[in-house]
């Protein structure tokens, strides 16, 4: 079976491949897990002159030559709702999909999910934390604005990002700006799944700010965890939490609407407990052997029939 992972235009092996398998009349299937020009638009801002006008020049040739290839294609892997409206209008066979490492083994057990509602209801500091790069496209500096702005509001907030990247040292230099760096714990690179999980087990919200259509799994980690996501809003964030809840969502970019959010739910601590309840109900719906399951079944039904 081939499947190939389209990420971009100069350069990508996976849609030579696609070429290939065009000549020589072979049937494959295309998995995409972001809107990879939409993301470079949104963050062209950021990058030096030189890849901007790069950037600038290559990206409609981008869309067009993505498009042919998922239109050659048997069946397409769009993983979430953000990817998914996005691409299947192109596809003869459109299915949205997920990626996630956790097992069933991972999701939070009542005993820890009781505990972490306790200790909100008994008045503990409000935990918040992200997982994630440090880079544009995530927000980290929305985020500290949001966690600046929610303690200003008089919360007694606590709030950890695990992940290096290119802008940590700037969030290290803003924390100490605002006035916030005894309150924000920037850890850096975390390699152990197993930690990632228990930062996220541990606290009460997962806030984040991402601010591009990439459809980022440590939401759904974060759920799994039952840690209710609270963040910019999007079709991929919505549709996870779409059936039991345990999110609650900010237009994008507008950190201020965010932390107002945060505050009120801080506020309303039995809300808040209700939202981490309703996560890690949310959470049960995504382990590793299932979401592969489906993959691999979609893949073996639609190219079985064309090899």
């Amino acid at each position: 079976y081939l499947v190939f992972q389209l990420c971009g235009l100069i350069g990508d092996w996976a849609g030579v491949a696609c070429l290939e398998a065009i000549n020589l009349k072979r049937p494959y299937s295309v998995y995409i897990d972001r809107v990879e020009y939409e993301v470079i638009s949104r963050t062209l801002h950021s990058l030096p002159l030189k890849r901007r006008i790069k950037e600038h020049l290559t990206l409609p040739w981008m869309k067009r030559y993505q498009r042919y290839l998922i239109r050659q294609s048997e069946v397409g892997l769009f993983k979430g709702q953000d990817c998914y409206p996005e691409y299947s209008p192109f596809c003869k066979q459109p299915h949205c999909v997920y990626n996630v490492h956790t097992k069933k083994s991972d999701w939070i057990n009542e005993s820890s999910l009781n505990s972490k509602i306790e200790s909100l209801l008994n008045g503990e500091p409000l935990q918040v934390c992200y997982v994630g790069r440090a880079a544009e496209m995530k927000g980290p500096l929305d985020w500290l604005q949001t966690v600046h702005r929610v303690y200003k509001a008089g919360v007694d907030v606590k709030a950890t990002w695990l992940g290096d990247g290119a802008l940590l040292l700037k969030m290290k230099s803003l924390a100490q700006e605002l006035g916030i760096a005894d309150r924000v714990n920037l850890v850096g690179f975390v390699s152990e799944q197993s930690k990632v999980l228990q930062t996220m087990r541990e606290n009460h919200i997962f806030l984040f700010c991402h601010k591009t259509p990439e459809s980022p799994r440590c939401l759904v980690e974060s759920i799994v965890s039952g840690c209710p996501i609270v963040g910019y809003g999007s079709s991929y964030s919505q549709e996870l939490v779409s059936q039991y809840g345990g999110g609650v969502f900010a237009p994008m970019n507008d950190w201020q609407k965010l932390a107002d959010l945060v505050i009120e739910l801080n506020s309303d601590r039995a809300k808040l407990s209700e939202l981490i309840r309703a996560a890690a109900l949310s959470g049960r719906c995504f382990d590793e052997e299932t979401v592969y399951q489906h993959r691999s079944d979609l893949i073996k039904k639609y190219l079985n029939s064309n090899i």
